[in-house]
């Protein structure tokens, strides 16, 4: 089949491989994706990883591998004191409370944190960058480099995830676009 744009062509080469996946070449695979998950309407709400999306009220940020899920995980609780614990209701006197970065028994401040950080990647990335900025900012400033290095990425990641994901909610908002191409037209619909 000959196809007159790259879009065609990659959209067609997708389809085909989810198609003709054989058996045999995906036995004992496990799909590797997850994602983040912000559940500020749970009890207790948390942050954390997830293999599916449910229709639960969360802010979902994926699919990724489990390495760059644990990377967005950590970013969003160096932004935000988020409890970092699996236990959250037993939480306290933690070391990451110690050093003021988990809320420990303060569940309300948990909850607003959470919600925090619910709103800010669906409206208001700034509400979770800026603070890493400035945590990066104090780190260098006391000569912790590869701390503040760590951030940096951290945040960065976080950052090109967050513009992706506004990116792909505008086009899916948009309903059906249309791009013209010389003379062919390629309608998508819902992103």
């Amino acid at each position: 089949e000959c196809f007159e744009t790259m879009l065609e062509a990659e959209v067609a080469e997708a389809r085909a491989i989810a198609v003709e996946l054989l058996p045999h070449n995906s036995a004992g695979k496990r799909d590797g994706t997850w994602h983040v998950k912000i559940s500020p309407h749970s009890k207790p709400p948390k942050v954390g990883l997830a293999r599916v999306i449910k229709d639960d009220k969360s802010a979902y940020l994926g699919p990724f591998s489990i390495r760059v899920a644990r990377v967005l995980l950590d970013a969003l609780r160096d932004a935000l004191p988020i409890h970092r614990c699996s236990r959250p209701q037993s939480c306290r006197g933690c070391i990451s409370e110690q050093m003021g970065r988990c809320p420990g028994a303060r569940s309300e401040q948990h909850r607003a944190s959470v919600s925090a950080a619910a709103d800010s990647v669906v409206h208001d990335p700034g509400v979770i960058l800026e603070p890493l900025a400035t945590r990066m900012r104090v780190l260098a400033e006391q000569e912790r480099f590869e701390e503040a290095a760590e951030v940096r990425d951290r945040g960065a990641l976080l950052e090109r995830t967050l513009f992706r994901l506004a990116q792909v909610n505008a086009l899916v908002q948009a309903g059906r676009v249309v791009i013209q191409v010389g003379s062919r037209q390629i309608a998508i619909d819902r992103g």
